[in-house]
């Protein structure tokens, strides 16, 4: 039966499902902290449901199939490494209904000083008083259901911690990155340009600033396997595919 559960009863359940075999995509168990959890527990795993608008978000622990029936609309992403196949996978949650939609490759740079560029737009950290104006910024350039979206709360802390960085113009916020950053490793979150703003050197200067604050850390990124342009612009940034991909895949 699927019930609510607490984030620290969530927590204190994990290593119940620590098994051989396990499969995951529950990369950072913190980031669940804000959300509206729902959990079902079948002998084959662990499975969390996080509360969206209209959906729901789906990490799972599992060391097989089936799938369980899940209620409503539900999105999940399957990873998968260099000398790995989410194949089977991928198999068994089509076979719960779910289908694919997007496709997904990472691309890493190793620490080093970012290339040297010219004049670009100046990029400066976003403010907390700006949330509304980028929070709308990202939702006219990302789709709700497959942009791993932040909420508000997550997305004040990162415009509070700096981590949200900015080109202005005179009608406001042209384009940004999100990012996050841990010890020495650095993850680009989501690069947005308006779209009568792209083509004009924005993307590559946000990316330029991006690597200039961490070029201390491994950088990484996400990206559709199909947007050429995204790809494009951490290319000549130094960044390579690094074997990694992933299925986003939805039911209902």
């Amino acid at each position: 039966m699927i019930r609510p559960v607490s984030y620290e009863e969530a927590a204190a359940l994990l290593p119940d499902f620590m098994r051989p075999g396990l499969k995951t995509n529950l990369a950072d168990f913190t980031a669940l902290k804000r959300d509206e959890l729902r959990i079902l527990e079948r002998e084959n795993g662990l499975f969390l449901l996080r509360r969206r608008e209209s959906w729901w978000l789906l990490n799972f622990l599992m060391t097989g199939g089936p799938v369980p029936a899940l209620p409503g609309r539900v999105v999940t992403e399957l990873v998968s490494g260099p000398r790995e196949s989410e194949a089977a996978l991928t198999g068994l949650f089509e076979e719960a209904g779910f289908r694919t939609v997007l496709t997904r490759v990472r691309l890493t740079r190793p620490p080093s000083a970012p290339p040297a560029d010219a004049p670009a737009p100046p990029v400066s950290p976003a403010g907390p008083e700006e949330l509304e104006e980028v929070m709308a910024l990202l939702r006219a350039c990302f789709e709700p259901l497959t942009g791993c979206l932040p909420g508000r709360e997550a997305l004040m802390e990162d415009l509070t911690g700096g981590r949200v960085l900015a080109v202005r113009e005179a009608e406001g916020i042209a384009g940004l990155l999100r990012y996050s950053a841990a010890g020495r490793r650095a993850e680009i979150r989501q690069l947005a340009v308006r779209r009568e703003r792209r083509c004009r050197g924005l993307a590559g200067a946000l990316t330029a600033s991006f690597l200039a604050r961490n070029a201390a850390a491994r950088c990484a990124v996400w990206t559709g396997s199909d947007n050429g342009a995204a790809l494009a612009v951490y290319r000549k940034k130094g960044f390579i595919e690094d074997g990694y991909r992933s299925s986003v895949m939805m039911k209902g």
